[in-house]
């Protein structure tokens, strides 16, 4: 007997939780109390916003003074494989780059402090940890640039342009 009651009660929560994630327009008018609605788990699977746009990590190599030319970082490789859309480790650079490139982009750059703070934050340092250790062994310095595609998918508007590094 206690073991229907409790697989009833459990039943009742995951169609609440349901209910609660499935139809948030729905939230105001079927879980009207603040007390129901604190046990009930908000888990969006889904952003409100979602990420709708790539970034494109360039970067150009220094030595003896010359530059390269902007090349840049793949970070995803196609695997043609029917698992891809459930298993897909190979997307996750693509995922690191954007979650990077958007909270380095969300920094405030207008004073010259605030400039030196982008250099010291996380994101900034991740990016340019990653490209001193892939950089050729003649390279003396790195720059780093994000770019994203235009609307019409044909060339890239660059969004950060980094300082010159030495690797």
């Amino acid at each position: 007997m206690i073991d229907i009651a409790v697989g009833a009660i459990l039943s009742i929560y995951l169609f609440a939780t349901l209910l609660y994630a499935a139809f948030p327009k729905w939230r105001g008018s079927i879980f009207r109390s603040e007390k129901v609605v604190r046990i009930i788990p908000k888990w969006n699977f889904f952003a409100p916003i979602p990420g709708t746009q790539d970034f494109y990590l360039l970067y150009r190599e220094s030595c003896n003074g010359n530059f390269s030319h902007w090349r840049e970082v793949d970070f995803y490789t196609y695997q043609s494989d029917p698992l891809t859309f459930i298993w897909n480790p190979n997307k996750k650079g693509k995922k690191i780059l954007f979650d990077i490139a958007t909270l380095l982009l969300a920094q405030d750059t207008t004073a010259k402090e605030d400039l030196m703070r982008v250099k010291l934050s996380i994101p900034y340092l991740m990016i340019l940890n990653y490209l001193s250790n892939h950089c050729t062994e003649l390279a003396e310095n790195v720059q780093f640039a994000i770019a994203r595609p235009t609307e019409d998918q044909v060339k890239s508007e660059l969004m950060y342009i980094s300082g010159i590094h030495n690797v």
